[in-house]
C-alpha cells in the first residue's frame, strides 16, 4: 500500500510537485525520511534511552543495522 501511495504522489499531476525536479526530489526524500524517522523512534523501544548520548548511540546503530536490536 505505501509503495502505491508513493507512486501516486509522484505520478499524479499536482500543484506542489509541478516539475520533474521536484517529483524526483520528493521520490528520493521519502525513503530517506522514512529510514531516519524509523531509526529515531526505534531508540525508545523497549524503553527510553538514559541520556542524549545513549539516544545518539542507539540512533546511529539503528541507521547502520536497522531498527531491530
Amino acid at each position: 500500500m505505501s509503495i502505491a501511495m508513493w507512486l501516486l504522489a509522484v505520478l499524479v499531476p499536482s500543484t506542489l510537485l509541478s516539475s520533474w525536479k521536484r517529483k524526483l526530489g520528493f521520490a528520493a526524500a521519502m525513503p530517506v525520511a522514512y529510514a531516519v524517522f524509523e531509526s529515531a523512534v526505534s531508540t525508545f523501544y523497549p524503553g527510553p534511552p538514559a541520556s542524549i548520548a545513549e539516544f545518539g548511540e542507539f540512533f546511529l546503530q539503528a541507521m547502520e543495522y536497522g531498527p531491530c536490536r
